[in-house]
């Protein structure tokens, strides 16, 4: 299943509610309030192929807690910059 958040005021907070969507195979969390603290909550999605996170501020440690997603396949960073913090 797909699930579009872009351009939505989700938080870090919020993302506790999408953990639970364990067939989710892709996710767009683009343009929100998303930070790296909050990808955390996304490592139960084990389904997930893609996941956007165009234009959020994500370091590479960040994106290093979403290597334990066997499925995903697909991430878009249109617009972040990244850094190595």
């Amino acid at each position: 299943s797909d699930l579009s958040l872009r351009g939505t005021d989700i938080d870090n907070a919020a993302l506790a509610n999408i953990a639970p969507l364990f067939n989710l195979r892709h996710l767009d969390l683009s343009e929100t309030r998303v930070t790296e603290g909050g990808l955390v909550q996304l490592v139960r999605l084990t389904k997930l192929e893609s996941l956007s996170l165009n234009r959020l501020n994500i370091s590479a440690f960040g994106l290093a807690k979403l290597k334990t997603l066997p499925a995903l396949r697909t991430l878009f960073l249109d617009g972040s910059p990244m850094t190595d913090a």
